[in-house]
């Protein structure tokens, strides 16, 4: 709806029957005429309003026009690197003793072109085109209480001037900033004023400045143009990365050949490399079978068994019977080959090594028991000396306890079910047949440890992994299996045992069954085997963990029925 303003400043005189004039007036416009305010000044009130107005608006105004003199300077110095960029790259696509190395500098050129591109984005946005509200939006906003409003039919009327000139300024009730509808115009006692959208007033309103505050319409001084010093390093930044680029791929091309006969001399390094890596694992190979296979007994009865290499899952599934919650299932890989003992240490063999026999069940052939962590260890040293002596253990190879990892891996047996046979337990705390057919437990052992080796072996040879007497490992206790490449839990305190024992129920006796024990114990159930390892890999390219031990106990859980 388009508003026309007729005001008609008339002495109430000139009415009938009236005596005083008033200023009155009228908003005329097609339909229904929305409510307008209307507000006198004097004209000290309109300078009071009019001059922080003006004075808003000049500053802004002049810090738009600045902004966009930097804008304009800063986008020139970087049209010039682009233009400079331009000239880089039709000299490289000229050059020909580039060759295959061209792409590289075009690339960087691209990528340099581009990121220009973007800096005078960047430019444009910092610095966008802004245009300050006006000096009448800022004087209307300002306006306080409306002296009058127009009534239904747009009329409105204003009590006469003291004296002189006074400014009428009307606007619509629902006034926004930018809104076109509005007036500001010197009224007059008698001089009636028709006002429409094209005499808002701004002639009047530029005549009384002129007149009244004319210090407000001199120029500002201009500010001085200051390039930001990132944006000339950018730009000059643009221009050495691609005569860079340009100067390494010319350097590329001519050390072409070189670059042929490093290659060449890297392939012969890593053929060297994996030959060498075949003839260490030919060698590791050769010792695992002199030690499996040496020429005279070192100790009677002793027969280390080789383990290949390979992955595995430790622990146990949810759902197998007699599962302990420390048996949490964890991939684990062997990377290198080890051995074994076929069964426990007897009592026969540690008297060999330790000259006395600290068994309770005594028997040649019996598995050793009443054995702590450190006697066993203490065990693998002196067995190694003597080996050593005697010239049946290769550089390098020791005897130890075997990792939890190594245990359980040739426990397994490549088998992923409950029992090393490749079948379950029928039963937790019975008679179970099919651990029966493999370990001494406690429905068959009557109470006592067996001789090593009666039962029936695992797909690799070894016997009494399960039942019989818990063994030894290398490892301190964590609350579930460590998994990763040759996992070895470090650390003080309780150490991890393995396999059950003559005194366990069925559910004790599992390729999974992990228990703990202080290092210092000693128990008539309890014994271990010996692995042989070569000395550098012992726990070197272990996955080590920290995992809080338990605390010890005096005998594994479930030790007795």
């Amino acid at each position: 709806m388009r508003f026309r303003l007729l005001v008609t400043c008339l002495l109430l005189g000139c009415a009938a029957g009236c005596s005083k004039p008033v200023l009155s007036g009228r908003v005329a416009a097609e339909g229904k005429i929305p409510e307008h305010e209307v507000h006198r000044l004097e004209e000290s009130e309109l300078a009071k309003l009019i001059r922080p107005a003006l004075e808003a608006y000049r500053a802004e105004a002049a810090a738009s026009a600045h902004s966009q003199a930097l804008r304009r300077a800063q986008i020139e110095v970087l049209e010039r690197a682009r233009h400079a960029l331009k000239a880089r790259a039709t000299a490289v696509a000229a050059d020909t003793t580039l060759g295959d190395h061209r792409p590289v500098p075009q690339k960087v050129i691209i990528e340099q072109t581009a990121a220009l591109d973007r800096l005078m984005d960047e430019v444009s946005q910092r610095h966008p085109v802004v245009f300050p509200p006006s000096v009448e939006d800022r004087l209307l906003g300002s306006l306080g209480k409306a002296s009058s409003r127009t009534d239904e039919n747009g009329r409105f009327e204003l009590p006469p001037p003291e004296q002189g000139t006074v400014w009428l300024a009307v606007k619509p009730a629902d006034w926004k900033p930018g809104s076109e509808s509005w007036w500001l115009l010197p009224a007059r006692a008698g001089e009636p004023l028709e006002l429409n959208l094209g005499n808002q007033g701004g002639r009047e309103i530029a005549a009384w400045l002129k007149s009244h505050l004319p210090e407000l319409l001199e120029p500002l001084p201009e500010l001085a143009i200051a390039i930001d010093p990132e944006i000339q390093r950018r730009a000059d930044a643009s221009g050495a990365a691609a005569d860079a680029a340009i100067n390494e791929a010319r350097k590329l091309a001519k050390a072409e050949w070189e670059k042929y006969a490093m290659a060449a001399r890297a392939a012969e390094a890593e053929i060297e490399a994996k030959a060498e890596a075949g003839r260490r694992e030919l060698r590791h190979q050769q010792s695992m079978t002199f030690i499996a296979n040496p020429p005279k007994l070192l100790l009677a009865g002793l027969k280390m068994l080789p383990v290949q290499p390979g992955s595995f899952r430790m622990g146990s599934p949810p759902d197998e019977a007699g599962r302990s919650a420390n048996e949490t299932q964890a991939e684990a890989e062997i990377s290198r080959g080890y051995l074994l003992s076929r069964t426990e240490i007897t009592q026969a063999q540690w008297l060999l090594v330790m000259e006395d026999n600290p068994s309770e069940f005594r028997g040649a052939v019996n598995p050793v028991e009443n054995v702590n962590w450190h006697e066993a260890r203490e065990f693998c040293a002196k067995l190694t000396t003597k080996a050593r002596e005697e010239r049946l253990l290769p550089d390098g190879w020791i005897f130890t306890l075997p990792t939890e990892a190594q245990w359980e891996y040739a426990c397994r047996s490549g088998t992923t079910t409950a029992l090393p046979s490749g079948k379950n337990l029928s039963t937790e705390t019975g008679a179970d047949k099919n651990l029966a057919e493999i370990a001494w437990y406690h429905d068959n052992a009557n109470q006592t440890t067996q001789p090593a080796g009666l039962k029936a072996s695992n797909a690799w040879g070894f016997h009494d992994m399960l039942g019989n007497v818990w063994e030894w490992c290398l490892d301190s206790h964590g609350d579930h299996p460590p998994g990763g490449k040759d996992p070895f839990l470090e650390g003080e305190g309780d150490r991890v045992v393995r396999g059950g024992s003559w005194s366990n129920l069925a559910r004790g006796c599992r390729s999974a069954r992990r228990s703990w024990l202080s290092p210092d114990t000693r128990m008539n159930d309890l014994g271990f085997r010996i692995a042989c390892i070569h000395e550098p890999e012992v726990i070197a390219d272990a996955t080590k963990a920290t995992t809080a031990s338990k605390p010890a106990e005096s005998k594994p859980a479930e030790s007795k029925p």
